[in-house]
């Protein structure tokens, strides 16, 4: 009987938040509050887009690609700009592999020294320092790439790295947490999926889960003009259609195996590529210019919150609404305040196209993000409107980076 009052409590609560969220959606819907933004939730901070591996499928070694590095006297605005906004975790990497930077750790530091919570990107392709794996295992998590369990075609595929020495840097990291009595991050593993290493998924996650790793990050791969000289290597929308239908059916039962090894996994859009690549192909070839991800259910709009909650800052200083885009709104270079950028017309633009399913040619392409309905996104950024109220709320009276710190033990 207690357990069905407290239930019953616990209904009446949920339908009166339900409410409150509905009235506060209508009500900004009608002011078109819904296209303005006052918290970021994750931010990126590409420190250089300089990296020390030739991937084969990266979209620099297709280009004519000259890295550049961050004029890290950015940093300190950026961050101001970014705690106004309630910011609760910040990455230090993008397209370039933050550890070539000369003294990258030392800036790391100083941002963590102020209370906040970082995130990376990286190869762990070069033995670490003492140093610098100390910086790392002070972060919350990092994400490194690593698509295979194969050491020969690693090598092959990521051009210049090692396995061996990403499995040593891993034990490094965890070794100076130990040695500091630091809890360590939550390590991810990504694996860029591609012909090449589909098939040998349920190894790979065998391999990460015999090495600690509970969380993999499965993306699709970007085509590009294949350089002369290295692995031929295709997505998997351009497997024939005999191999298209394995892939589901394979992929749930590595995803299986993930669950039954108690981890979890991003696919992100894989799947819907696989399903409409099948769809296409078994009435006929792909349309002249056309792949998979050209076409987007009509009435739908990507399920992407990015333009509202993140930001990114390339190694120019410029800004972008999202990871993936390339697109930029705003220039620090320039003079360009980022309080502003955020807010401009070029970042309301996107929002708009998402709010209406009049989509930018880049969010119709994005390999990213998947699909869903006008009403469930506007739902969506009405939620966040409210929770970033509620969490600058917590964070002003001191109690929201402790209670994130519970939560996440």
């Amino acid at each position: 009987m207690r357990e069905t009052l407290q239930n019953n409590r616990l209904v009446r609560l949920l339908l009166r938040a339900a409410y409150r969220v509905s009235d506060s959606w209508l009500s900004a819907t009608r002011a078109g509050e819904l296209l303005r933004s006052n918290f970021t939730a994750r931010a990126e901070i590409e420190f250089t887009s300089r990296c020390n591996l030739r991937c084969v499928y990266c979209y620099s070694v297709a280009g004519n690609h000259t890295g550049t590095d961050l004029d890290l006297n950015h940093l300190s605005h950026v961050v101001r700009v970014l705690k106004q906004r309630g910011i609760l975790a910040v990455g230090v990497s993008g397209g370039g592999e933050t550890t070539v930077v000369k003294g990258w750790h030392h800036h790391c530091n100083r941002l963590l020294d102020q209370g906040i919570d970082l995130f990376i990107t990286t190869n762990l392709a070069r033995e670490l320092t003492d140093e610098e794996a100390l910086t790392l295992a002070r972060l919350m998590i990092i994400q490194v790439s690593v698509d295979t369990a194969d050491p020969q075609l690693f090598k092959k595929l990521r051009r210049g790295g090692d396995l061996k020495t990403v499995v040593y840097n891993l034990a490094k990291i965890r070794s100076q947490a130990l040695r500091h009595g630091l809890k360590g991050p939550v390590f991810w593993w990504n694996a860029v999926v591609s012909d090449l290493t589909v098939w040998g998924l349920r190894e790979y996650v065998d391999f990460g889960l015999a090495q600690g790793i509970k969380h993999f990050n499965f993306l699709s791969m970007y085509e590009h003009q294949p350089v002369e000289g290295t692995l031929p290597v295709r997505s998997l929308s351009q497997l024939p259609v005999s191999e298209l239908e394995a892939v589901g059916p394979f992929l749930e039962g590595v995803f299986h195996s993930i669950r039954r090894g108690k981890g979890s996994f991003l696919c992100n859009t894989l799947l819907e590529e696989v399903n409409r690549a099948l769809a296409l192909k078994r009435v006929g070839e792909f349309p002249p210019g056309e792949r998979s991800y050209d076409r987007g259910p009509e009435r739908l709009t990507r399920d992407c919150l990015d333009p509202w909650i993140y930001v990114k800052v390339d190694s120019n200083g410029r800004i972008s609404p999202c990871c993936a885009s390339g697109v930029m709104i705003g220039d620090l270079s320039s003079g360009d305040e980022l309080s502003d950028i955020l807010n401009n017309d070029a970042v309301r633009g996107f929002r708009e196209g998402i709010l209406t399913g009049n989509l930018a040619k880049v969010c119709r392409e994005c390999k990213l993000k998947g699909w869903t309905t006008i009403d469930a996104i506007r739902l969506k950024v009405s939620l966040v409107s409210s929770v970033s109220r509620m969490a600058k709320t917590l964070h002003r009276c001191g109690l929201l980076i402790p209670l994130i710190h519970a939560w996440r033990r």
